[in-house]
């Protein structure tokens, strides 16, 4: 848009080949008309749609989970912005999908920024599910926590632990998942956080054998 002040033109109105002239309050302004729309029901915009969609939806169940990511949000940034920004192309793009469909759409992988903790294995048995990871300890010294998040894949629930890094640098930790059977846990996802709550680590998604 601009404003112009043109005795030739006055106060013309109407459209000049892609200009369209007209007032503003007190000003004559014109404008570019648009050339190009964007179709809302191209495969890409569906498809946007959808995975935004299937992220907002499966939000409820990281909510909790998170509450100790504070390194997740970029500079004012929520959490759950910060979660879509993530998450919008990982998951499946197909509309409807159940939750089981959308969690276990996501890759393995790690997701986000922030200190390194390594999960090398997740292994679903009676006693729980055992993380074996890497946490080095100049980095998560005692004290520091690993959250995880277990995912039932049959019925679509979740169980969320902690357990706490010994500062030992590679661990093994078996965390409960009461309520799920060793066949039925799905993904785990997990992240470190220090002892005073100001440091976190990405999240990390691994597949459960």
């Amino acid at each position: 848009m601009a404003i112009y002040d043109s005795i030739t033109i006055g106060n013309g109105r109407k459209s000049l080949g892609n200009v369209t002239l007209a007032k503003l309050k007190t000003q004559n302004i014109a404008k570019q008309k648009i050339s190009t729309t964007t179709n809302r029901n191209s495969a890409g915009q569906v498809t946007q749609r959808n995975q935004l969609r299937n992220t907002v939806a499966i939000w409820p169940y990281f909510r909790g989970f998170l509450a100790a990511a504070v390194s997740l949000p970029r500079v004012i940034e929520s959490k759950y912005n910060a979660f879509v920004r993530i998450f919008i192309n990982e998951v499946v793009s197909t509309s409807p999908a159940s939750i089981t469909e959308i969690m276990q759409s996501i890759n393995s992988g790690v997701y986000g920024s922030g200190a390194p903790l390594k999960v090398i294995s997740a292994e679903a048995s009676a006693a729980g599910v055992t993380i074996t990871y890497q946490a080095p300890a100049a980095v998560w010294p005692s004290g520091s926590q690993i959250t995880a998040m277990i995912f039932d894949k049959s019925d679509g629930s979740i169980s969320m632990q902690s357990a706490v890094i010994t500062g030992q640098g590679s661990e093994t930790v078996v965390v409960a998942s009461p309520g799920i059977s060793a066949n039925e846990v799905g993904l785990v996802a997990c992240y470190a956080s220090n002892e005073l709550g100001t440091v976190s680590g990405p999240i990390q998604v691994v597949e459960c054998i």
